[in-house]
C-alpha cells in the first residue's frame, strides 16, 4: 500500500534536505537518494509490476520516487493544457506514481546547479514545482534530458524494508543514461543483469 505524502510534504522533503543529509549506504540494499527500485519478478501490486523507480526523496521515515518506465498514452501537450510551453511537446507524460496523481514532477540534466530542484545522481534533478517545469519545457529542452510525470510513488521506509525482505525489489544505482534510456527496455536489462563470467 503506498503512503500518501501531501504535496506540500513532498516538496519539503525534496527540496530541504541539506546535501550531505542523505543516510550513508551500508551497501547494496540500502534505500538512498538516486538509487533504482527494480521490480523483482513476483510484485503482488500491479501497478508496480516490470516498474524501476527512481527515490527522488528520502528521510528516516519515508520514501518517494518516481516510476522511470510507465509512458502514458498522453502527450505532454494532452496531460498540460494549461502550460502553454508543452503546446507543441509531443513526447509522453509519464506515470509516476499513484500518489497525487494529477501534479506534474520533473526529472532533468542539467550541467548547472539548479538550486531550486533537488539534485538525485549525475547531473540529474528532481522538481515537485510547476514554473521550474514550464521553464524548463520553455528552453526547448529534448526528451533526452526532460522527463515529465503525474504523480509520484511513496512508502514508509518500514514498508520498503519489508518488501526489500519479501523480494518484491531489487536495489540498483541509477545512472543518468539508464534515467532517460528507452523505458520498454529498462526493467528488462536492468532485473535480468548479463551474467559475469570469472
Amino acid at each position: 500500500m503506498n503512503l500518501r505524502l501531501p504535496i506540500v510534504g513532498l516538496i519539503v522533503l525534496a527540496l530541504s534536505l541539506a546535501p550531505g543529509a542523505v543516510a550513508q549506504s551500508r551497501g547494496t540494499n540500502d534505500v538512498a537518494l538516486g538509487k533504482l527500485l527494480v521490480a523483482g519478478p513476483h510484485v503482488a501490486n500491479a501497478t508496480f509490476q516490470q516498474t524501476v523507480v527512481l527515490i527522488v526523496a528520502v528521510n528516516p521515515k519515508e520514501v518517494a520516487g518516481v516510476i522511470l518506465n510507465r509512458p502514458s498514452k498522453k502527450t505532454l501537450a494532452q496531460a498540460l493544457p494549461t502550460v502553454a510551453s508543452a503546446a507543441q511537446r509531443t513526447d509522453p507524460i509519464f506515470m509516476g506514481g499513484p500518489v497525487e496523481a494529477a501534479h506534474p514532477f520533473a526529472i532533468l540534466h542539467s550541467e548547472t546547479a539548479l538550486h531550486e530542484a533537488r539534485h538525485v545522481v549525475d547531473d540529474v534533478y528532481f522538481t515537485p514545482l510547476e514554473p521550474l517545469i514550464e521553464m524548463a519545457l520553455n528552453a526547448q529542452r529534448a526528451a533526452t534530458g526532460l522527463r515529465v510525470f503525474l504523480g509520484y510513488s511513496g512508502w514508509t521506509r518500514d514498508q520498503v524494508e519489508r518488501e526489500l525482505a519479501a523480494g518484491d525489489w531489487l536495489i540498483a544505482p541509477a545512472k543518468e543514461a539508464d534515467i532517460f534510456s528507452d523505458p520498454a527496455q529498462l526493467w528488462p536489462r536492468l532485473a535480468n543483469p548479463p551474467a559475469v563470467h570469472q
